[in-house]
């Protein structure tokens, strides 16, 4: 099953960077018949429909990956706030050269998710918080800080600010080809990862202190998976 999910995505990323077929305009779509628009729809003529599907494809298997693990560590609360804590990091991406950059926009995600889960494990280390109430603590905190820079850059007059938005609540529709590229270099990363690392990711995450015992460090396993999380 692991070997069909890396032939896959290998597979998604060629079908990514295939010869693209461009949209016709809506005035051409109106006047063919119901066929042969869906003919056109299942056979993924259209490029914005191809990166739209494998980029969900990839989605769906990074989520999948690394879900099964959080939720074995009873962390499946750690996912919504680290995707509302990259906010920041995603409006510093932008403001960085005022364009959405993917690179740099993933950049600056994974930095601010990273503080995200630094600041949980600190405030549940050295307070007498409970982990859910450190993660809401964060949620809030980073989602507010977030939300201040993109209105911030709403505010500004480059025409670049457009959808910037959409990467609040997210679009299958915005995704574009480079968005593709840089996320099929993000699952083929998970898929490394715990392909190669399966057996610490699996015993810290069932049974801690029998992997402290067999001198598994726990601590590396843990931030390594919050890593790719926030990837």
């Amino acid at each position: 099953m692991n070997k069909r999910a890396v032939i896959l995505v290998f597979c998604l990323l060629a079908a990514a960077l295939a010869p693209e077929v461009h949209a016709v305009r809506i005035g051409d779509m109106t006047e063919t018949s119901f066929s042969e628009q869906v003919i056109r729809f299942f056979t993924f003529r259209d490029p914005a429909l191809r990166y739209a599907l494998i980029g969900s494809i990839l989605l769906g298997i990074n989520c999948g990956l690394l879900g099964g693990f959080l939720v074995v560590r009873k962390m499946a609360l750690v996912g919504d706030s680290l995707s509302h804590a990259v906010l920041p990091g995603v409006a510093m991406g932008f403001l960085w050269n005022m364009n959405k950059d993917p690179v740099a926009i993933f950049i600056g995600a994974t930095v601010a998710g990273l503080l995200g889960a630094v600041a949980v494990n600190l405030i549940k280390e050295t307070t007498l918080l409970k982990e859910d109430t450190a993660l809401g603590l964060v949620l809030a905190a980073f989602f507010a800080v977030g939300l201040v820079l993109l209105t911030m850059i709403q505010q500004l007059g480059t025409a670049n600010k457009s959808g910037i938005d959409k990467f609040l609540f997210g679009q299958a529709a915005a995704i574009s080809v480079k968005d593709v590229k840089l996320m099929s270099v993000v699952t083929g990363l998970s898929l490394f990862s715990i392909l190669v690392f399966y057996k610490g990711f699996l015993v810290t995450s069932f049974d801690a202190g029998f992997a402290r015992v067999t001198g598994i460090s726990v601590r590396v396993f843990h931030y390594a998976l919050m890593l790719l999380l926030a990837f």
